[in-house]
């Protein structure tokens, strides 16, 4: 078992670290709240695409479904760490919500048979992007990968507010969903507050659960979607597959992207787990775990799914809970394989009321900006030449976050690749850790 990073101040307050095994009931109580904290995301792009091509509703679930299977297995691979594949830590996987512009533009030109072309075509491209990494160790500096952190949960947050703003989607008063939202958040606040480990580790299922109940007394829960079967099987290449050259360099360069992308995703599933984050071990799980990812997304394109990735906000439940044990992926795995195999129960907590659902995700998503920062400033006060660097990259994503028509004037390659503000403004990290000189005298 490797050391407990001993520049993270938090690793004392970890209840189970990487290999330990909780019993069986908190294994599976953390493991679905890990599944509560990721399902909308998981499913969310499959809707979302099956929508722009036109697909029916048997059409749509069964792609869902995949989402959830390819989830599963995916998961599964990033904690088993079997030869160079997987991170071995508590890394959850899902649909990258990062694709779904290109894969909407390709769905425009061909349907889900040239996404999936499309997603199997370049998922190969991660996985040479993988051996590479850790030569690259030197340019992936704590200033570069904090950055990331940064912007990722920079572009996350906002997700939160829409799910509160968006409302209960029936008859509500107007400060109802502000209500709700606030609730859930002190119901998280309290658990962990008290500083009793069993509040600490029901705290998601303890503020949805509340929130849910609530919702539901007052007439706020929606009716859940109509079944399209009770059973779904998975058959690989169900919808066929299309290749265009058009799309290759497009795809490419996006698996690249998500791989950095991963770099700082499994950089805060280190820091929360109280693992190290420099060094050989931290190194030998990125590059696993951006493998896996690679394997992953070809895993997914069988399945007729999309390309996969380590989701960020189950980092912020490792951080809730302070549980950090690998061993919580099985279980997750095992739920989200049910979910996938069998719709209807998984219909139930996708009516979750999205103002509850969007507190908790707000504090979620949050962790991972906190993680950015405390990644950036952990090893020594920042420098002038850091503060150059991050201000930069942070003034780039900041500002292609709130302004993204700056790159209208560009062809519709470069607003797909470069439109992501994590992937630009970590990318201008990357360039200025690389460039500046070492050392910049500071001026009194």
């Amino acid at each position: 078992m490797a050391e407990k990073d001993p520049n993270y101040p938090a690793a004392s307050q970890i209840l189970y670290p990487l290999e330990a095994k909780p019993p069986i009931h908190t294994a599976a109580l953390v493991g679905l709240q890990h599944v509560l904290a990721m399902f909308v995301g998981v499913i969310a792009p499959p809707l979302i695409l099956a929508g722009i091509v036109g697909y029916s509703k048997e059409e749509s679930a069964y792609l869902l479904s995949m989402g959830l299977i390819g989830s599963a297995i995916g998961t599964i691979i990033q904690i088993k760490r079997r030869g160079p594949f997987g991170s071995g830590m508590l890394c959850v996987t899902g649909t990258s919500f990062a694709f779904i512009p290109i894969l909407a533009e390709t769905g425009k030109a061909g349907g889900i048979p040239l996404m999936i072309g499309m997603s199997l075509a370049a998922a190969p491209m991660q996985m040479l992007f993988a051996p590479i990494l850790p030569r690259l160790r030197n340019f992936f500096s704590p200033i570069v990968t904090g950055t990331f952190l940064i912007l990722i949960g920079f572009s996350l947050v906002p997700a939160a507010f829409t799910y509160i703003i968006r409302g209960f989607g029936t008859e509500a008063p107007v400060w109802a969903p502000h209500l709700m939202a606030g609730i859930t958040i002190v119901i998280v606040i309290i658990c962990n507050g008290l500083g009793r480990p069993f509040l600490r580790l029901t705290s998601i299922v303890l503020s949805l659960g509340i929130g849910y109940a609530t919702c539901a007394i007052f007439g706020w829960v929606q009716a859940p979607p109509p079944s399209t079967g009770w059973v779904i099987i998975p058959v690989p290449f169900h919808f066929g597959l299309e290749f265009n050259w058009a799309y290759l360099l497009p795809f490419a360069l996006m698996y690249v992207f998500s791989g950095v992308e991963t770099v700082g995703d499994l950089t805060a599933t280190s820091e929360f787990s109280g693992e190290p984050t420099t060094g050989n071990v931290f190194w030998n799980r990125i590059q696993g775990g951006v493998l896996a990812d690679g394997l992953n997304s070809v895993i997914a394109g069988i399945l007729n799914s999309f390309p996969n990735t380590s989701f960020s906000q189950n980092n912020g439940v490792i951080q809730l809970t302070g549980v950090a044990s690998r061993r919580i992926g099985y279980y997750v795995s095992g739920f989200m394989l049910i979910l996938g195999i069998f719709p209807p129960i998984g219909r139930w907590i996708s009516i979750t009321p999205p103002p509850v659902l969007g507190g908790l995700t707000l504090i979620l998503f949050s962790f991972i900006l906190v993680a950015g920062i405390r990644v950036t400033t952990a090893r020594h006060p920042l420098d002038q030449r850091s503060v150059l660097v991050l201000a930069v990259a942070l003034g780039t994503g900041v500002g292609l976050q709130m302004k993204p028509e700056i790159l209208d004037v560009f062809p519709d390659w470069v607003r797909l690749v470069f439109g992501t503000p994590f992937v630009t403004g970590g990318l201008v990290a990357l360039i200025l850790n690389g460039l500046l000189p070492n050392r910049i005298k500071e001026k009194a």
